[in-house]
This record gives structure tokens, C-alpha cells and sequence, in this order.
């Protein structure tokens, strides 16, 4: 058993012929993915997944609950073309909404994107964020550094990727200090405006 976005969000991934040569499947409730060249619906013996010969990996962003916030981008619909009946909800078109796993875990969103990819995420808000992807263990078990372009609100951009500082995650989701660290796609509020920018530092990225 799992809420609706268990049902509509999860990826699997595999690089031998566990998946009957299938290497990436995304729920069959993303149709958006049905768009994209290279993915196509399969029967019942997968639910009715998506296959795709892309790579694909969860985007996650912290941050408190603002509500639904959107993103916009290759495998999502257009918001009139929306599923609002569930287990979708809307997460065909982008609804991304707030888990914290019933209390269990620190704040975020997250939903499935297409490796090399650009996004633009709406309604974040002006709090605190941070943007991230994948792991670094599918980027060594793929040998790549996975990375997508995000731009938030119109107004700040960032480059996340697989490779990123991740000492500020702990198992109940961000730590206490993760406010004070420079890191990947990092903002901090409590207001942002057109100056506001992600740029590297040592390694790391944080706002400027």
C-alpha cells in the first residue's frame, strides 16, 4: 500500500535484462512521457508502463510546503490536459505536491525528469530551497554525472547534478545545518528577485 504519488511517481531502473531489456520505466500514469522520442506504453505484465530509452531520475527540491507547485518540461502536459482523477491528481502535467512521509521526514517535492533536460518550476514561493538529482551511486554504477537545467520562478537558474555535496541529507531528509552549507541549487530566502543567481563555489553552488 502507498498514497496516490507511490503509485504515480516511483522510477525503475536497470542495466542487465531483468526488465526483459527494458532499462527505464516511469508510471503509465506520466502519459506526458508518451510525448517523448524513445518512450512507448507497455501491456499489462509491466501495469501499463512507460519504457523510454532515456535516462530518467527523481528531481527533488526542499523546502517547506507552499502548497502545489508546478513543473513544466519534457515528459509533463500541458496544465489543460491535466488528470485530476487519482491516483494522478494533476502529476501528469507537473502538480508536484508537499511529502514528508506523514511527518516521518523534513519537507520536499519531488517527481521524475529526463536527464539533460531544462525545467522551470512555478508557485515555489520565495523560502528556502534546495534543488536535487539523482545520487551519486547511479552516477558511478552509469559512470556519467547526470544533470538537468532548472529555472525557478523565471527568475534564478541552476545546474544540478548526481554528483553534488549531498553531507547536508541525513535519513529523516535535510539536516539542522544545511541553511549555513554552500551546495548545489541552494536558495535562500527570505526573498528573491531578477539578481538573484546560482554560481559555483569550490565545488559546490550557492546563491548570489
Amino acid at each position: 500500500n502507498s498514497e496516490d504519488s507511490g503509485r504515480v511517481l516511483p522510477i525503475f531502473l536497470a542495466q542487465d535484462d531483468s526488465l526483459n531489456g527494458h532499462h527505464v520505466l516511469v508510471s503509465g500514469y506520466l502519459d506526458g512521457f508518451l510525448d517523448v522520442p524513445g518512450c512507448t506504453k507497455l501491456g499489462k505484465q509491466y501495469d501499463y508502463a512507460i519504457s523510454c530509452d532515456r535516462d530518467i531520475r527523481r528531481l527533488n527540491i526542499w523546502a517547506d510546503d507552499v502548497g502545489i507547485v508546478n513543473i513544466s518540461g519534457p515528459g509533463y502536459k500541458p496544465p489543460e490536459e491535466a488528470n485530476m482523477g487519482s491516483p494522478v491528481h494533476g502529476m501528469n502535467a507537473g502538480m508536484m505536491y508537499f511529502e514528508d512521509n506523514q511527518g516521518t521526514t523534513r519537507r520536499g517535492y519531488g517527481t521524475p525528469v529526463i536527464v539533460g533536460e531544462s525545467y522551470t518550476i512555478t508557485n515555489m514561493g520565495h523560502g528556502d530551497i534546495i534543488v536535487e538529482l539523482s545520487d551519486s551511486i547511479l552516477g558511478e554504477l552509469y559512470n556519467q554525472t547526470d544533470t538537468i537545467n532548472i529555472t525557478i520562478e523565471g527568475s534564478v537558474s541552476c545546474t544540478p547534478g548526481s554528483s553534488d555535496n549531498r553531507i547536508f541529507l541525513n535519513s529523516c531528509g535535510t539536516g539542522a545545518w544545511a541553511g549555513k552549507m554552500a551546495m548545489a541549487c541552494k536558495q535562500d530566502g527570505p526573498e528573491w528577485d531578477d539578481s538573484s543567481s546560482f554560481s559555483q563555489v569550490s565545488g559546490a553552488a550557492a546563491v548570489t
